[in-house]
This record gives structure tokens, C-alpha cells and sequence, in this order.
């Protein structure tokens, strides 16, 4: 989904330099006051914020080291450790973390990967010619990587949930997660498309769920033009999936290029 981009070290969070600043300290009482309205005025929200970094950060340092320590010296095994896990306590708990869970595929479960017994496209699974779309736009990627908006992913564009950390995978490994959520994309295809697909219109839109997740397509005039049965202009609804951040995005464009082919019969991977 996208480039590899090196993760930044020096986040000064819970290291022991920089904790405490030296001067004067406060009064007893002055030190309870001001701590007293530092919480009524924060709301508690930023300790807890602090406290869910702090907890990230030791269950993220120890997950690193002890995978670090069996070929690297002691010293450099908990320095990298470090600066992993300060990065990823900070990432974990940013809004931006937050918001990406909305436009993005949720877990493969029971639930997520459920759809109605007589929805017109029951049992449809993606085909070869689609599996390979995804895959040759997602491309293989073994170790954790940020994509082109600023998700964590890893595999072939598998989003890197919280408290699950992963420092690399098989390509094995990465196509098992890939087909779980495959099997989500189609659930959701399944469930809000109300029309019979063709093999390659249900491959197509399964490519295009899997990369722009289940809310956006399900609020999409795209589906509403599907579900009155407009097949042509639904497959002109392709090309409004090609900005991040509200600028054009050229891999976007040609995956979504390749998509609109597929769904209107002329399959272009």
C-alpha cells in the first residue's frame, strides 16, 4: 500500500533523561494545588492517556528486547527495544490510530466475516484474476511499514492491530492474513449489494472493499447505484478512490484503473 518508512527514533516519552527538570522544588501544599488542577482541568483524560502510553510502552519494549536479545549484544538490544516502543506507544495512542480503525477492515471473526444465507451473491468467492489484483498492488512486505496513509500495516497491507505486535512475517504467514481478510471484503460485498455480481464484478468490488474498507463503501453512491441495478454508472464511481489526503494518489489511480476493468469484463492486472 505503500513505501517502507524508516521509524524515527528519539521520542522522548519514559525515558529516565528529561523526566524531571532540576530547580526549586514546590511547597507541599503548592504541589497538591497544583496538581489538584491539573487533573480538574484535564479531566483526567491526559493521566489516562499517559498511563495507556506507559502500559504500550513496557508490553511493546519487552515483545522487542526478547526477540532482540537472541543476536544482538545486551546494550543494543534494549536501545533498539526502546526506541520501537516508544514509537509504537505513541502511535497506538494518536487520533490518528483511532481514525484509521473507521476506514479500515475489521478483524476476521464470526461476525465480521457473517453475511444474510439469501443475499444474490452468497456464494461467491473472489477469483484467481482478483486475488492477483490485490496482491500485485498491495506487493509483500515482511517487516511492519507505514502505507501511503499513515496506517501501520505489514504483509500484503494488513493493518498492525494494538497489542499485537509483529516484528516480521513468511510470505507464508502474510498470505494466511490476507485471505482472512479477503473473506472479510467479501462478507461485506455480500451484505450490502443487493443486486446479483458477475464473477469479475464481485472480484472487483471485494479488491476495492479491501482497500477502502467497509464504512466507505457502504455509504458510497457507488452502492446506491449498484442496488438500482445502473452497472455502468456504479463502475464510473471507481475513480473517486484515488486521493489520500485529498491529493491524487497515482498507485491509487491505476489500482482503481484495474478495478473498473475487471467490473466492466475487460480484467486488467
Amino acid at each position: 500500500m505503500g513505501a517502507i518508512i524508516t521509524i524515527p527514533a528519539g521520542f522522548p516519552l519514559f525515558s529516565s533523561q528529561g523526566r524531571e527538570r532540576p530547580g526549586r522544588r514546590l511547597p507541599p501544599l503548592a504541589a497538591v494545588l497544583l496538581t489538584a488542577a491539573v487533573l480538574l482541568t484535564a479531566g483526567y483524560g491526559l493521566v489516562n492517556r499517559f498511563s495507556e502510553e506507559e502500559q504500550l510502552y513496557r508490553e511493546y519494549y519487552t515483545y522487542y528486547y526478547s526477540h532482540l536479545i537472541r543476536t544482538q549484544k545486551e546494550a543494543e538490544a534494549a536501545k533498539i527495544a526502546d526506541t520501537y516502543a516508544r514509537h509504537y506507544a505513541r502511535y497506538y495512542t494518536s487520533n490518528e490510530y483511532r481514525s484509521s480503525l473507521a476506514s479500515t477492515l475489521p478483524e476476521a471473526d464470526t461476525a465480521s466475516m457473517a453475511y444474510p444465507a439469501n443475499s444474490p451473491n452468497a456464494s461467491m468467492r473472489i477469483s484467481a484474476e482478483g486475488l492477483a489484483l490485490i496482491k500485485s498492488y498491495e506487493s509483500f512486505r515482511a517487516e511492519p511499514y507505514f502505507d501511503s496513509g499513515g496506517m501501520l500495516t505489514i504483509g500484503y497491507g494488513h493493518l498492525v492491530r494494538k497489542h499485537k505486535p509483529v516484528a516480521r512475517l513468511t510470505e507464508a504467514q502474510a498470505e494466511k492474513l490476507l485471505m482472512q481478510d479477503i473473506r472479510v471484503a467479501e462478507a461485506v460485498v455480500k451484505r450490502e449489494v443487493d443486486v446479483k455480481l458477475t464473477q469479475a464484478q464481485f472480484s472487483a468490488l471485494t479488491s476495492l472493499v479491501y482497500n477502502i474498507g467497509p464504512t466507505a463503501f457502504r455509504d458510497s453512491t457507488m452502492l446506491k447505484k449498484l442496488n438500482k441495478g445502473n452497472f455502468k454508472a456504479a463502475s464510473q464511481e471507481f475513480a473517486r478512490w484515488k486521493y489520500v489526503d485529498r491529493k491524487h494518489s497515482k498507485g491509487l489511480a491505476r489500482r482503481r484503473g484495474a478495478e473498473e476493468a475487471m467490473f466492466r469484463g475487460a480484467a486488467r492486472v
